[in-house]
């Protein structure tokens, strides 16, 4: 049925006897996501059952019941059990395992200041823990598991995996909290149990980031649990961590979240994690003395296996490597089956991402703190399967050695891990080399959301901010990423310095507070503090939830006040020289400190011809910094506006409007050209609306000509490549941006796919193009990818015009060159499908509008001649206005066209 809006809606909640505890009364609204609870609290770790009743402008009603939740602990409310860690060797800190010419050799030439070495080799093994118990034998109603830990951990009960979810608790800055998962184990439990953990560093302990530091928030493993028995006559027992758990080591030498594991089989414990096992040897577990730890109920979807891949080949170079390629650049590991192996053979897999110019295997990430490296010592089985379970590698090929006998593809898989996010977005068109281009901005995103956003998945696997900024609006189309990213930035609030910082990576470990203190001096730059103002607006818009805005808006004015703050009162070296004019307008400039600028732009290369990416910060940070200084205000008054802060609002509307006015006679020359012909320059400029209109259209010719004169490639960084194809579209240069779209020279998105990328690169130039060349880099970095947005904006032409699409636009791209494209992106109100396609003058859409949301479809050069009276009748200025519902287009162009 067309047309059908949501009119009312009414949430019930009941407690499991019937109990009414929350109503929210018939409300007359066509919202149908992010209503909160307004009743009385919840009582802890109980179930609720919820009812949901909607009507529509038809008459018709419809009523869900039956769905339950169930609420974990309350805020601060203690538990029984006790923080426990294994009789473990501690292993000492390193401040830093990245030699200062490593550093030098990724940032450029910079004054560094040595750091501690410590030692480079330190892995610990994986610890066994475990507590047998018996249950009265009584009838049980219910049995839950709530369980966390300093590292990873692995759980069963009784030997049967309690979960399939991987890396649990999950990557937060623990010396703020810890996540903890509650289980539901009730089919698992006998008269007789076991409770059986396997405790690895994971990011707690292991060795982590850039500079492959370890101990970043504790020197010890550590778990808490507790399992929660409920009896149908309505008693409870409670087994909770303490000083009668006993723990061993066992086949795990080491189990490092960035090395790899090291499995030695011959030390396998058998049944020991199931009652009647004899624990001979094992030692009783410390039980650690109280500390405050704050403890939060995961909120967003877990890690795990999302796909399991079949290899594409496995061969033999001609070096006679043993190479396993997957086909596809993945996050995740290798599932391997040997047989007849020699008790003791030593089967090593080393993972890479790519081959060099040879086909040989090659270590592709720099530094080599991290060896990506997993072995397995063979017991002497006819058959045995190994699996890692506490690290993930970035990898497309494998190295083995060791393995004798016959090697066949079909004994091996690769299974990817991620976040378990639905996907929300499918796109297709007549252009392979384009739809390649969406799945592999699909899979760098699938690769690089793990608990939290990161730059890549091999080399840091850190939660870089600037990432987060530049591709949250992509990623938004791509994934249901609503709670992913309200829990980082739920971080991202945490980590905040109290003077307004926001660091560069979050959580904010100690590797990089060292690197960014010692390196730069300096614990932010524009950009990616400027997240906590970006990722919370686009997320707003995107999903229509106001808590984005609620919640992260102190953050926000924090961040501004900050900048506000060293831009007001930071001066240059030559502020003494400057005439008054121009001394009056430094404080809306921030041209002091530290700044990433435009990051990695392409032309900026050194000796070797490699991507030079901290000249390019020289090169670029002041006028990036004041441009995202803009931006950021104007977003922050939109924010303001939208919450009724008016005041805040007036603010910096106001002091936006100086730091542009400031920023044109500080840097815009007269014909609209900048000192430094640099694209991204122009590019910022134009998308934050910082010059006059006349300005604003010489700078966009000076943009259109230095990207002909550049061969008509781009010449664009981390800040300004999300802005570019849009700049162009806005300033009528949709032929300049259809010829980046398509070109496959480097640097372009197509270059990468002409060279079998299978997800998006840190470097554009990352394979040399005079020389074939594979240099380091990370071949699977989300951030260039960000163009995403502008494809299913432009080639398949949906644009979000209200909050959460309930106003949107459809305008097929019929002005580029492909003959169809089709796809669907699912909003919170439903899916929106749109498939078109054209043959000469013919022009045909399919779509489906979902209910409760209205839609424009553009049909540009449209003969009405053409159109059925129905779209005709519903037509105004090239537009056709549509409801809720399926519908079919046909028309035909005008002859003239």
């Amino acid at each position: 049925m067309h047309d059908t809006v949501q009119e009312t809606y009414q949430i019930q909640v009941r407690s499991l006897d019937g109990t009414l505890v929350w109503d929210s009364g018939s409300c007359s609204s066509g919202i149908c996501s992010a209503v909160f609870y307004d009743g009385e609290p919840l009582r802890p770790r109980t179930c609720y059952e919820w009812t949901l009743a909607v009507t529509d402008n038809h008459g018709q009603t419809a009523v869900r019941r039956g769905d339950l939740f169930e609420t974990g602990f309350s805020e601060g409310e203690p538990w029984t059990g006790k923080w426990i860690s294994p009789k473990q060797e501690v292993v000492p800190d390193a401040f830093c395992d990245w030699p200062a010419d490593k550093l030098v050799e990724h940032f450029g030439p910079v004054d560094f200041v040595g750091l501690d070495m410590g030692n480079p080799d330190g892995v610990a093994p994986a610890y066994y823990l475990r507590k047998s118990f018996g249950l009265l034998p009584k009838k049980r109603s219910s049995a839950r598991l709530y369980i966390t830990a300093g590292g990873i951990y692995d759980v069963s009960l009784n030997g049967k995996p309690v979960t399939d979810t991987l890396f649990n608790p999950g990557f937060t800055p623990y010396d703020k909290y810890f996540e903890y998962q509650t289980f539901d184990v009730t089919g698992l439990l006998e008269q007789e149990n076991v409770i059986g953990v396997i405790l690895a560093d994971g990011w707690y302990k292991g060795r982590n980031g850039i500079g492959g530091l370890r101990n970043l928030y504790g020197k010890q493993t550590k778990l808490l649990a507790e399992l929660h028995v409920r009896y149908e006559d309505g008693t409870t027992d409670i087994i909770a961590t303490d000083d009668t758990w006993i723990s061993s080591k066992g086949p795990y030498e080491y189990a490092d979240l960035f090395v790899g594991e090291f499995y030695d089989a011959r030390k396998d414990l058998g049944a020991w994690d199931c009652a009647g096992y004899i624990p001979k040897g094992w030692t009783a577990v410390t039980v650690l003395p109280h500390t405050d730890e704050v403890l939060k109920g995961i909120c967003a979807p877990p890690a795990g296996v999302v796909e399991h891949i079949r290899p594409a080949s496995v061969y033999r170079n001609d070096i006679g490597e043993l190479i396993l390629d997957m086909g596809q650049n993945i996050a995740g590991f290798v599932r391997a089956t040997f047989y007849n192996q020699e008790p003791g053979a030593h089967i090593v897999f080393e993972h890479t991402e790519m081959l060099d110019e040879r086909g040989h295997y090659m270590n592709s990430i720099n530094p080599d703190c991290r060896e990506l490296i997993d072995h397995y010592i063979c017991c002497g089985k006819s058959s045995e399967t190994y699996c890692p379970r506490f690290t993930f590698h970035g990898f497309r090929y494998v190295r083995i050695s060791g393995l004798k006998g016959q090697v066949r593809a079909e004994d091996f898989e690769g299974l990817v891990v991620a976040s378990r996010l639905d996907t929300t977005m499918d796109f297709q068109c007549s252009n392979p080399d384009i739809t390649r281009l969406q799945s592999n901005i699909f899979r760098s995103q699938q690769g690089n959301f793990l608990g939290i956003p990161t730059d890549c998945p091999q080399r840091e696997k850190a939660g870089w901010t600037g990432d987060v900024f530049v591709y949250s609006d992509t990623a938004s189309y791509v994934q249901d990423v609503r709670m992913f990213l309200k829990r980082w930035l739920e971080m991202v609030r945490m980590e905040q310095f109290a003077n307004g910082i926001v660091p560069v990576t979050v959580p904010y470990t100690k590797n990089y507070y060292y690197i960014q203190d010692c390196v730069f001096q300096a614990h932010t730059s524009c950009g990616w503090g400027d997240a906590i103002i970006e990722v919370p607006w686009v997320l707003y818009q995107q999903y229509g939830d106001i808590s984005f805005l609620t919640d992260n808006y102190d953050a926000m004015k924090k961040w501004i006040g900050y900048v506000e703050k060293e831009a007001s009162e930071g001066r240059t070296d030559d502020y003494e020289k400057m005439p008054l004019s121009q001394q009056e307008r430094q404080p809306y400039l921030w041209n002091t400190g530290f700044h990433y600028g435009d990051w990695s732009y392409p032309s900026c290369r050194n000796e070797k011809g490699e991507t030079d990416n901290l000249q390019s910060s020289i090169n670029t940070r002041e006028y990036v910094a004041t441009a995202l200084y803009a931006h950021s205000c104007e977003v922050f008054s939109k924010v303001a506006a939208v919450l009724s802060k008016d005041e805040d609002a007036r603010y910096y509307r106001t002091l936006r409007d100086r730091i542009c006015k400031a920023y044109e006679e500080e840097y815009i020359r007269p014909d609209g050209q900048f000192p430094l012909p640099i694209q991204g320059l122009y590019v910022l400029t134009l998308a934050m609306g910082l010059v006059s209109e006349e300005k604003a259209g010489l700078l966009a010719r000076h943009l259109n000509q230095l990207i002909l004169d550049n061969g008509g490639c781009l010449d664009t960084g981390f800040m300004s490549i999300k802005f570019l194809l849009d700049v162009l579209c806005r300033y009528g240069y949709t032929d300049t941006a259809k010829t980046l779209l398509l070109q496959e020279k480097c640097p372009s998105w197509l270059y990468e796919v002409k060279h079998d990328a299978t997800t998006v690169w840190s470097k554009w130039n990352a394979i040399q193009p005079e020389t074939g060349k594979v240099t380091c880099a990370s071949y699977n970095h989300y951030s260039f990818g960000s163009v995403g947005k502008w494809m299913y904006n432009y080639i398949l032409g949906i644009r979000n015009t209200g909050c959460g699409f309930r106003d949107f636009v459809v305008e097929p791209g019929f002005d580029y060159p492909f003959q169809w494209a089709c796809g669907s992106y699912h909003c919170v109100y439903g899916d929106i499908r749109v498939a078109w396609a054209r043959d000469g003058r013919e022009r045909s859409i399919d779509l489906t509008v979902p209910v409760s949301t209205h839609a424009l479809i553009r049909l540009k050069d449209c003969d009405t001649n053409s159109l059925s009276h129905y779209f005709k009748d519903r037509m105004k200025d090239g537009y056709v206005s549509l409801g809720s519902g399926t519908y079919h287009i046909c028309y035909q162009t005008r002859p003239e066209m």
